[in-house]
């Protein structure tokens, strides 16, 4: 009896997959090479073995009867190919997408954000005592009691009525980061204009949705006449990652190392992990698996190959659609632009760009821009300010250092200047109006 159609069809589209992948690494992995290596052309000699032998055993004489007995040799053979395709990529050294074993290392958990339905905030108790011991210092000592990155308790004192009032947003630009302290583009506003009061509510790994939550919890205190928003190409991504504590680690350098409790799967959907498993990973500079399907698959090299063209499938879809984090961000910022106009106060939006839009502008650097054209809102272009060399930090940092701040807060400053004068944002230079 010959093996039935359906298992011919079955093990023949299998085959021809696994073919078709080997050949595919090339154009589906970001990093790979062009050409076929010796590993892509065993699991393509593979493949295309295992999508013909089904039609090669049924010209076979004396093969066993019964569809029960085709279906088993069907497993059978299937089995074995990949078997031996897994033997033969283990010797020509194809690593594994998940090591087998993570070293182990010595580790410090800080953890001093708060997240609820208030939006986050940073654990000013907690601070104190890490600053009191020693695991932080600098910049990431500086918090006040509401819990963001400002020197000053935000407190209203009498005179307040007759001094300008200024609330500055955004994430780590807007807290500092990577700028000596007194040298932030915020701290330069601050130290040009002390007879006003500007409170810092910017806080490191937050997007858009953090400045609005801070925004409807200090401004109706402040009454700030000018809300101040750094906007940092990353916020469409945070503006759909869901509040919650984060993770803060120090390794045995003193490295600090921030994640979230939950990972972003290949699809952009965010995933709940143990806290545990994030720190092991973390620490070894990697995501960690977002199921023990996905990490077991990860230790095979078949499997390896496979999450690996996932993963490019995964980024290129990703990159052909900002469509979630475009919608949560224009909600976002239409809230924000909303509240801060009921408050009759005027927002201005910096654009901050990443240090990769100094060399070709991003797609969400273009998004950001018709966002806030789209919803009216005033914004200040700094991307031909900035010097990729000069003006950032060495990496891995992201940041402005004291060259990069220095230059954006000089504007800055120009444009409050301009808006005690004038009590209109829009008449400064540096500051582009919507057309619409």
């Amino acid at each position: 009896m010959r093996i039935p159609n359906v298992f011919v069809t079955t093990i023949s589209v299998v085959g021809l997959l696994i073919a078709l992948a080997g050949l595919g690494v090339d154009y589906l992995l970001p990093d790979a090479s062009p050409g076929l290596n010796i590993p892509q052309l065993l699991v393509v000699a593979g493949g295309l073995v295992l999508a013909v032998l089904p039609k090669l055993l049924n010209s076979w004489a004396g093969f066993p009867q019964g569809s029960v007995k085709a279906a088993g040799l069907a497993i059978i053979i299937t089995v074995l190919t990949c078997l031996v395709l897994e033997i033969v990529l283990t010797l020509a050294g194809l690593p594994t997408y998940f090591p087998s074993q993570l070293p182990k290392k010595e580790y410090k958990v800080l953890s001093y954000t708060i997240c609820d339905e208030r939006g986050c905030r940073l654990n000013y108790e907690r601070i104190l005592d890490l600053c009191a011991n020693g695991d932080l210092t600098g910049r990431k000592c500086k918090v006040n009691r509401q819990g963001y990155a400002d020197s000053e308790d935000f407190l209203v004192s009498a005179d307040y009525a007759e001094r300008k009032r200024i609330l500055t947003l955004g994430d780590s630009f807007a807290q500092g980061f990577s700028a000596d302290l007194g040298k932030s583009y915020v701290e330069t506003l601050e130290a040009n204009f002390q007879e006003a009061v500007v409170w810092n509510a910017g806080l490191t790994t937050t997007g858009t949705k953090q400045a609005l939550a801070a925004f409807r919890e200090l401004a109706p205190i402040l009454q700030p006449q000018l809300t101040v928003l750094g906007f940092y190409m990353n916020d469409f991504a945070d503006n759909i990652i869901r509040d919650r504590d984060r993770l803060q680690l120090q390794d045995s350098g003193g490295n600090l190392i921030s994640r979230p409790y939950f990972q972003h799967d290949r699809w952009g959907n965010s995933v709940d992990l143990p806290a545990e498993l994030v720190y092991i990973y973390s620490l070894n500079g990697s995501n960690p698996p977002t199921s023990e399907l996905e990490r077991l698959t990860g230790l095979t090299r078949l499997g390896s190959l496979t999450l690996r063209i996932l993963d490019g499938l995964g980024e290129r879809l990703q990159d052909k659609s900002l469509q979630r984090p475009e919608e949560a961000t224009r909600h976002y910022l239409r809230e924000l632009r909303d509240a801060a106009a009921d408050l009759d106060s005027q927002l201005l939006v910096i654009l901050v760009p990443r240090f990769e839009d100094l060399r070709e502008v991003s797609d969400e650097h273009k998004l950001a821009i018709v966002l806030l054209e789209e919803l009216a809102i005033p914004y200040m272009p700094t991307l031909h300010l900035l010097d990729s060399t000069l003006d950032y930090a060495l990496p891995p940092d992201i940041h402005w250092n004291n060259s990069g701040h220095q230059k954006v807060g000089a504007i800055l400053v120009d444009c409050v200047n301009e808006f005690v004068a004038s009590a209109d944002i829009s008449n400064c230079a540096h500051v582009t109006m919507p057309r619409n």
